[in-house]
């Protein structure tokens, strides 16, 4: 069967133990959720001995076969957790549908099987199908921006805590969707603040020591035309990194979204990102930029980066933190802020270009 969740909450519920689990998704903190509930249930029925295996290249099998096939007609009832990563090794997966089939042999076991998200083309495989038919797939979607909010209020309502509407936005924009680092706020607001209501002041010390971002946040963010995000990433980048390294990174970016445009009319874009190496997510993340950014706005914008680099060096004058902004702004808005009167004319686009085709 397949489950999100919330239904796999209420399969374990209902007492009705499966043979096997396999949980996937991208959420830590959810994905750890699940699966405490799962070794949870198990317990209560009995499956005290608990054995965790990390799967990882190179895999043998010969740990799997003594714990499965070496089973004791009076062992204890046992519970097997595989954590594994977004690839499953061929030898691992075959396993996996074998063991499936022979299910019913297995009754004082457990199999529980922690994976990556998996892709579509994964979750059409024989393994994953006999899983999915012998016991649950579990897939644990994450939590988007605009969901968050219903997340918070629920786990709100779990913990018995009352905030302002106040400092519920707050904890909502700073937060950023980080469940991990909500949850620990929560649990020390809970612990702090029993029975009373919330008020930004106390809410606002606690943001403070999880909010925390690093180059890669702000180009995702830049990249998905998230503007208010993207400055406030920036800001805090300010106080902790280097304007060449944001520079660089914001960079590479632009050019990357310059080779695509230049070879999309030439090539299919799957070709194009496996001839790049942009892997799945990144391409969530480059697209938007791309239906946003035409080609003469990424030839301003780089541009607008060896104005910046002028900056860094100190080989003109200027404010580079402002000019940072501006170039975030043009870039998660889709038009350009010139850094100067005479920048991003036809000789800077055609040096641009130049520059572009030697990468």
């Amino acid at each position: 069967m397949r489950l999100n969740a919330e239904g796999l909450a209420k399969q374990l519920n209902s007492n009705a133990l499966l043979p096997l689990y396999l949980v996937s998704g991208n959420e830590p903190l959810l994905m750890q959720e699940s699966v405490d509930l799962i070794h949870a249930a198990a317990q209560k029925q009995g499956f005290i001995e608990n054995t965790v295996v990390q799967v990882e290249a190179p895999f043998k099998l010969d740990l799997l076969q003594e714990l499965t096939v070496n089973l004791s007609l009076f062992a204890e009832k046992r519970r097997l957790e595989l954590r594994c990563g977004d690839k499953l090794p061929a030898e691992l997966t075959a396993w996996l549908q074998n063991y499936a089939a022979q299910s019913e042999q297995y009754q004082d076991l457990c199999l529980i099987v922690t994976t990556g998200k998996l892709s579509a083309q994964q979750q059409k495989a024989k393994w994953w199908t006999a899983l999915e038919q012998k016991g649950a797939v579990v897939t644990i979607w994450e939590v988007d921006l605009q969901q968050y909010p219903r997340w918070l209020d629920q786990r709100l309502a779990t913990q018995n805590l009352r905030l302002t509407p106040a400092a519920r936005q707050l904890l909502i924009e700073q937060s950023e969707g980080n469940l991990l680092a909500s949850t620990q706020i929560l649990a020390k607001l809970a612990l702090m603040h029993t029975g009373k209501v919330i008020d930004v002041a106390e809410v606002e010390p606690l943001l403070a020591n999880h909010a925390h971002y690093d180059l890669f946040d702000l180009s995702s963010q830049v990249l998905l035309g998230n503007a208010k995000r993207s400055l406030r990433i920036l800001r805090q980048l300010q106080h902790e990194e280097e304007a060449i390294l944001i520079l660089w990174v914001l960079s590479k970016e632009i050019k990357t979204l310059l080779q695509i445009h230049t070879q999309k009319h030439h090539a299919p874009l799957a070709q194009i990102y496996r001839n790049l190496g942009i892997w799945e997510k990144r391409q969530q993340e480059i697209e938007p930029a791309l239906r946003r950014l035409s080609l003469a706005q990424l030839y301003q914008c780089l541009e607008a980066c060896a104005e910046i680099d002028l900056l860094c060096k100190g080989l003109k004058e200027g404010n580079v933190w402002f000019a940072l902004k501006q170039l975030v702004l043009s870039l998660t808005r889709g038009f350009s802020h010139r850094l100067t009167s005479n920048v991003a004319g036809v000789a800077g686009v055609g040096r641009c270009a130049a520059a572009v085709q030697t990468q």
